[in-house]
């Protein structure tokens, strides 16, 4: 009976996707509409709510753990698996997406790319992202992973991943899984050491992004990098008669 009695509404709400895509449901029905496909033949609206009221956003929803997920009452398995797919394979199409922008050579263009690596990263991580003497890049590694505040810094293997893909230039990003876009003294005081350990073998470093809720911060915008005031790399070449810095 149960099955009866939703199976119109569903259909409904299927076609109303097919036909106008996700920008006509709101958060509830956007969950509501996912759940479908974890849990068959049951009214998935109140577990939309009770996911909404426990998590607080769509984004958080999808970043929970499974562990966090299967607490809500309803919440079983397959249903916590499908929406922890959504967050990853949302991730897998923003680094499938940016993976031909190669051009490495402004902030802009260098910030889409970071970004995309670091949203949705749950604990800090530390990516490397190597270019050649283009600006085009030719290696992204993730070279250290920490905590959900803190992420170690181990020179060597920095300089060793920069070496290794023949880096002329390279760019540092690590997240801030909080939210705060802010550099913290720490990441002020890293950055410096990154920049020497690397030029000491002839790598300069462009920038180190701070990345937060898909939004990002430059910290050679910001001028902490210092030596150079240019914070976007095509006006640098502008300054200096169109050769690199």
């Amino acid at each position: 009976m149960d099955k009866n009695i939703h199976a119109g509404h569903r259909e409904r709400q299927l076609e109303k996707f097919r036909r106008v895509g996700l920008d006509a449901f709101t958060d509830v029905e956007v969950l509501e509409l996912l759940l479908y496909f974890g849990i068959p033949f049951k009214d998935t609206n109140p577990l939309a709510h009770a996911l909404l009221d426990r998590f607080g956003s769509v984004e958080k929803v999808l970043q929970a753990d499974i562990s966090q997920l299967q607490a809500v009452p309803g919440i079983g398995p397959h249903a916590a698996t499908l929406l922890r797919l959504e967050e990853q394979l949302f991730r897998r199409y923003m680094i499938d997406r940016v993976r031909t922008l190669k051009d490495m050579s402004n902030t802009a263009k260098a910030g889409e790319v970071v970004t995309a690596y670091l949203s949705g990263k749950r604990i800090e991580v530390l990516y490397l992202f190597s270019m050649d003497v283009h600006w085009q890049l030719i290696d992204v590694k993730e070279v250290q992973s920490g905590t959900i505040d803190r992420v170690p810094i181990y020179l060597r293997e920095i300089v060793s991943a920069a070496l290794a893909a023949s880096a002329y230039y390279v760019i540092v990003a690590h997240n801030h899984p909080s939210g705060n876009l802010r550099p913290s003294r720490d990441d002020v005081e890293s950055t410096v050491a990154i920049k020497r350990a690397l030029e000491s073998v002839g790598i300069r470093v462009i920038d180190h992004f701070i990345v937060a809720d898909g939004k990002y911060t430059s910290m050679k915008a910001m001028g902490i990098l210092g030596n150079d005031d240019c914070a976007d790399q095509t006006i640098c070449m502008e300054k200096n008669g169109g050769k690199k810095p």
